[in-house]
C-alpha cells in the first residue's frame, strides 16, 4: 500500500516523531511507498509530525491519499482531509501605561529549598505557563511537550510596580533546558501588544530531538516619562531539529516591523532582540 500526504502552506514536515519514516519528502509532499500489506478491514497507523509556521493563520487543510494494489484487478484508492484552524490576536492601539497604585508581586522560582525549582528525569512531560496582566499590558504563553530525557531550571517574576529599581522589569523569566533521547516540541509568546502595551511581540517554536537552551526574557512597560519601555528577548540554543522565531512591532501610520527566522538541522543559535520605546506624556 502506498500513502501520499500533502501538507498545506503554513505547515512543514518534522522528521522527529514521524513513524514509520517516509520513503521520500519533496517540499510538502510526504510519501510512503509501501506501508505493508493489509488484510480486508485491517488498518495501519502512520504518525506524521508537522510544525505550524509562525506566520500561518486561518484554516490549514492537510490531505492524504492511500492506494492499494490487490493481487488481481484495479488499484483501490481512498482520500481524506484534516483541518487545523490557526487564530492570531488582532493588533490593538498602543497607549502609554501608568504605574498602578498598589504593587503586586508574583514570583515562582524552581529550587529544592522551595525558592528554586529544578526538574530532571526521563519520560513524558507537559509544561504550560500563561500570564495575562491587563494592568501592565503583558501577555505570556509558553507550552512544552515531549518524551525523553529532560532537565529544566526556571525562575520567573511578575511585578506591577517599578519603584524598586533592583527589579529589571515588570516581567522576567530565565530558564535553562537540556533535552535528548526523544522528541520535544514547544512554543512561546512574549507580548506587550495589547491593552495599552508598548507594541512588540516575540514568538518562538521548536520541534527537536536534542536541545540545550538558555533563555532570558524581560518586559518593562510601566515607567516614568522620558524613560524607556522595553521588551528584551535573549536566547542561546544548540538544537537538532527545527527552531524558529517571529518578531513583530506595529504602530498605525508609524511603523510595521516583522522578522521571521527558521532553522532545520543541527544548529548553534545565539539571538538577542531588544525593542525600546521612550515614554511620552
Amino acid at each position: 500500500m502506498k500513502v501520499v500526504d500533502t501538507l498545506p502552506t503554513g505547515m512543514s514536515y518534522v522528521a522527529a516523531g514521524t513513524a514509520p519514516a517516509p520513503s521520500s519528502v519533496v517540499g510538502n509532499t510526504i510519501t510512503w511507498n509501501n506501508v505493508g500489506p493489509l488484510n480486508p478491514l485491517a488498518s495501519k497507523t502512520i504518525t506524521l509530525v508537522a510544525l505550524i509556521d509562525l506566520c500561518a493563520s486561518g484554516t490549514l487543510t492537510d490531505s492524504a491519499t492511500a492506494t492499494g494494489t490487490p493481487p488481481a484487478g484495479d488499484n483501490v484508492t481512498d482520500s481524506d482531509t484534516a483541518t487545523v484552524v490557526v487564530y492570531r490576536k488582532p493588533k490593538l492601539p498602543i497607549l502609554l501605561l501608568t504605574r498602578p497604585q498598589q504593587a503586586q508581586y508574583f514570583t515562582e522560582k524552581t529550587s529544592v529549598q522551595g525558592e528554586e525549582l529544578s526538574v530532571q528525569g526521563e519520560g513524558e512531560f507537559t509544561i504550560e505557563n500563561k500570564i495575562v496582566d491587563n494592568a501592565i499590558g503583558i501577555d505570556v504563553h509558553e507550552l512544552i511537550r515531549g518524551n525523553g530525557s529532560f532537565t529544566m531550571e526556571s525562575k520567573e517574576r511578575l511585578n506591577e510596580s517599578t519603584t524598586n529599581r533592583n527589579i529589571e522589569g515588570n516581567y522576567e523569566h530565565t530558564k535553562m533546558i537540556q533535552f535528548d533521547s526523544g522528541v520535544m516540541m514547544g512554543t512561546g509568546r512574549y507580548s506587550s501588544s495589547f491593552h495599552g502595551g508598548t507594541g512588540p511581540r516575540v514568538e518562538e517554536c521548536f520541534a527537536v530531538t536534542e536541545m540545550q537552551k538558555r533563555e532570558d526574557v524581560s518586559i518593562f512597560t510601566t515607567t516614568d516619562v522620558g524613560e524607556r519601555q522595553v521588551l528584551d528577548f535573549d536566547t542561546m540554543d544548540v538544537i537538532k531539529g527545527k527552531w524558529g522565531t517571529r518578531a513583530s512591532w506595529s504602530e498605525p501610520c508609524k511603523k510595521e516591523i516583522e522578522i521571521t527566522q527558521m532553522f532545520d538541522g543541527d544548529f548553534e543559535i545565539q539571538k538577542k532582540q531588544v525593542f525600546e520605546k521612550e515614554a511620552f506624556p
